[in-house]
């Protein structure tokens, strides 16, 4: 992380921290957070292990807030929502999202995602050469300069889409839910 993005989160905590102390009139707000979900089954597969796992989520999440003494203001879901980013992994997601939402009160609106490295297909990758050679040239560049050079490539009208590529599905499915003004889905500009 770099300085100024340090200096951010910094400024941020500590407006946070002014707010807690004094007292806010908004109550309490809650999150629900998951991370690593990695949804796999595909349609051709008939055997869904994480069913019984993701069945009882969305019961304890219903007692849960049933509990709580204000509602639920948001779902996040940060970090490998499907396993290798396939689209049908994210058809899986949106259908289990919308049940859990469902049970939490929340719209798509209110949910927000992040992706992880199994969000991205690997098979888009592996079958384009100029992809192999991307990453490969990207593996030797310093790490201080990583961000420079990745920012040249998505800039470039040719590269830019194709790096991109891989993120179509998740960037498809991410499309449905909030995200705040401004914010955009991964690599993605909004006008």
């Amino acid at each position: 992380m770099n300085r100024e993005a340090r200096k951010v989160l910094l400024y941020e905590e500590r407006q946070t921290q002014k707010i807690f102390r004094r007292g806010s009139n908004l109550g309490e707000t809650h999150f629900l957070h998951l991370s690593d979900i990695h949804f796999r089954l595909r349609k051709h597969e008939t055997l869904d292990l994480d069913k019984d796992l993701r069945t009882q989520l969305i019961a304890d999440a219903g007692v849960v807030v049933n509990q709580l003494t204000g509602p639920v203001k948001g779902i996040l879901v940060t970090g490998d929502l499907a396993y290798s980013g396939k689209k049908e992994q994210y058809d899986n997601v949106a259908a289990w999202l919308k049940e859990l939402s469902a049970v939490l009160g929340c719209g798509p609106e209110q949910v927000w995602v992040v992706p992880g490295n199994h969000d991205v297909d690997r098979d888009v990758i592996q079958n384009s050469t100029t992809l192999r050679d991307i990453r490969e040239k990207l593996r030797n560049v310093p790490p201080e300069d990583l961000d420079w050079r990745l920012g040249e490539y998505l800039e470039d009208a040719q590269a830019g889409p194709m790096l991109l590529e891989p993120l179509l599905h998740y960037n498809s499915f991410a499309a449905r839910y909030g995200r705040m003004s401004g914010d955009n889905l991964v690599g993605c500009t909004t006008s």
